[in-house]
């Protein structure tokens, strides 16, 4: 420290100035500086356990395609029959008046048919194609609606040789043979055309809806692909309605 007086520079403990002979002022004594105390912190309570909340069940996208779909009964599907019952008689009115039209002026051109007979010949080639779209439209209506299993598939092939000369004609044919509930065996045929016979596999439970000729699997779960039962078109699974009829996709 140092005197007021003087300025001499003197040690801390110094009652006197050596210099001058000042009385020098006892130092102040230090303030003690109260011992910090650590803040209380607040004991935590015991919280009671949550109570369980409700979760829902989990659920994947294979669960929802198990089961027969009820989009069946889509209004589409209704509309895409009575199109489907409408065109059928056109165009075989259509088929009609070409061959009754055609085979008379044929007959005239070539000299091979005469009338009338040319005209006959067309009116029962043309009335042909109209008893076929009868009978099919028929029997669509006498349809029903039926469960069964996939019980066999086979592959045949049938060749077929022009007489005349030594050009043949390979067809291969997919058969599905579905057992009914009721114990009748129906089978599945399609030529040269294998998609539908692989997509169903022995064992399969499927199901006929009335006045379509596809099937619709119980346990789609584990496919990719799904078909319209209306026209047959081969689509993904996440497609909701078929692209080319606009009918549901049943899933």
């Amino acid at each position: 420290m140092f005197c007021d007086q003087c300025g001499r520079t003197l040690p801390d403990s110094a009652r006197f100035c050596a210099g001058c002979g000042h009385a020098m002022e006892a130092p102040a004594a230090p303030v003690p500086v109260p011992p910090v105390q650590p803040i209380a912190q607040p004991v935590p309570s015991p919280t009671q356990p949550a109570s369980p909340q409700p979760v829902a069940p989990a659920t994947s996208a294979g669960a929802s395609l198990i089961d027969f779909s009820e989009r069946i009964h889509d209004p589409a599907f209704a509309r895409y029959l009575k199109n489907s019952k409408r065109w059928s008689y056109i165009f075989s009115l259509i088929l009609f008046a070409v061959a009754v039209i055609g085979f008379p002026i044929y007959g005239q051109k070539s000299g091979e048919i005469a009338m009338p007979q040319s005209l006959y010949y067309g009116i029962g080639i043309g009335g042909m194609f109209v008893v076929i779209a009868f009978f099919t439209n028929l029997s669509r209506s006498r349809d029903s609606t039926w469960d069964g299993v996939v019980v066999d598939k086979k592959v045949s092939k049938q060749v077929r040789r022009d007489e005349d000369s030594s050009f043949s004609t390979t067809t291969w044919i997919y058969e599905t043979r579905v057992k009914r509930d009721s114990g009748k065996i129906t089978k599945y045929r399609q030529q040269n055309n294998d998609t539908i016979y692989n997509y169903f596999q022995i064992g399969d439970r499927v199901r006929h809806h009335k006045g379509f000729s596809v099937y619709e699997k119980y346990d789609k779960s584990r496919d990719i692909h799904l078909f319209c039962i209306a026209c047959a078109k081969k689509v993904e699974v996440s497609v909701d309605r078929c692209p080319r009829c606009k009918c549901p996709i049943l899933k």
